[in-house]
């Protein structure tokens, strides 16, 4: 779990950088040597799945990291707080046909994990400054669900 949210973190901190620096395609070397390609856009990756609904609000960006297994990455601002927001957004997935892997409730600051079939989406939201920021990543449905706290799992 700590794998993921570091990287879920640290994609989150490119993509602004990135987004900053205007590039459309970036690589970067983390510590420990391991070569990171990252490809940015300014909506919803291409890599997201097709038929997975977007949630309400602001895109901001998006990036692809096909180092760390093909994690794809958006941010989504919102007027919503965060229980709205991400409540929200499990309702449209799971209005789609996505489950509920996890959910981690918080009133600042929560988030969930859905999967179908071999896909997997999870998505964090963070309310401060009184505005809501919603970090959605997709990747395989093992990787998603795996990001699970222990006591968190649904079931």
């Amino acid at each position: 779990m700590r794998r993921a949210a570091v990287t879920v973190l640290c994609g989150a901190l490119a993509l602004i950088g990135a987004s900053a620096c205007g590039d459309d395609d970036d690589g970067a070397t983390v510590p420990g040597g391991q070569d990171v390609d990252i490809e940015t856009s300014q909506g919803v990756p291409d890599c997201f799945p097709d038929d997975a609904p977007i949630p309400d609000g602001d895109v901001k960006g998006g990036f692809f990291n096909e180092s760390d297994g093909g994690l794809c990455t958006f941010l989504v601002e919102t007027d919503s707080d965060v229980t709205a927001a991400i409540d929200g957004y499990r309702s449209a997935l799971e209005d789609d046909g996505w489950e509920v892997a996890y959910e981690v409730p918080g009133e600042d600051g929560a988030s969930i994990g859905l999967t179908k079939g071999d896909d997997g989406i999870a998505v964090g939201g963070i309310t401060a400054n009184e505005a809501t920021t919603l970090t959605v990543t997709s990747g395989t449905a093992e990787s998603i669900a795996s990001a699970a706290p222990p006591t968190t799992a649904a079931g």
